[in-house]
């Protein structure tokens, strides 16, 4: 992740663009890295736009080297598939709206086979601000029996909690939080910030840890 940024930061510069200092300082993870191909991609659209071909001759090269980019994205669907069949006794989701749990191009199938059939344990840790959250958990509850929902369980966190967790623009997912098995590696992904919600980016040591010690200390009880 360290060298996508620092060849960003150099595609930049060579093609005359200015990147935020903020963004740099975060070197080595994910989040600076799609920042940092979203501020590209706009900035090289809008230069296409103002400026002649011979203006742009390096752009191919920029297109081909984005598609590299982006190809550290994965689909819902490429998730979908990863959650279904993760050896695991646990899956900890941080949302500020279950969007990815509920209705009918959703999570929601994989997570009660899960549950059902399974074993696996779901907690959600929730933006207890966001409007009709309540309704939604209510809503999500009553799909299952008494004996499923024991394996569901919601951590509404007040505003000023909420702001300190280490991604909040969307979702993002802990599997084998607990490294129960110890087999099955913990991985991290959150949602890429779009307004259509359906893309990734997986997160990679040494920012997992960060990630999870961040997250634990938010939300102490989820290793209670």
């Amino acid at each position: 992740m360290g060298v996508l940024v620092l060849v960003l930061a150099v595609l930049s510069a060579k093609l005359k663009l200015s990147l935020s200092l903020t963004a740099l300082a975060f070197v080595g993870t994910a989040s600076a890295v799609a920042a940092l191909t979203s501020s590209l991609v706009f900035r090289l659209t809008a230069r296409s736009t103002h400026h002649s071909l011979s203006a742009t001759s390096s752009l191919p090269a920029t297109a081909a080297f984005l598609r590299m980019t982006m190809s550290l994205l994965i689909e819902d669907r490429d998730l979908t598939e990863y959650e279904k069949t993760i050896e695991c006794s646990k899956i900890w989701i941080v949302s500020p709206d279950l969007h990815k749990d509920v209705g009918p191009e959703s999570f929601r199938d994989i997570v009660a086979d899960n549950i059902r059939h399974r074993g696996i344990e779901y907690t959600w840790i929730l933006n207890g601000s966001h409007p009709g959250i309540v309704a939604t958990i209510r809503d999500l509850k009553s799909r299952y029996s008494e004996a499923e929902r024991a394996k569901m369980h919601f951590i509404l966190l007040p505003s000023d909690k909420w702001v300190c967790l280490p991604y909040t623009s969307g979702d993002f997912a802990v599997y084998n939080p607990t490294c129960e098995p110890a087999t099955t590696e913990t991985r991290l992904y959150y949602e890429y910030p779009d307004e259509k919600r359906e893309l990734w980016i997986r997160v990679y040591s040494p920012v997992l840890e960060q990630w999870m010690d961040q997250l634990e200390a938010v939300v102490p009880e989820l290793t209670k």
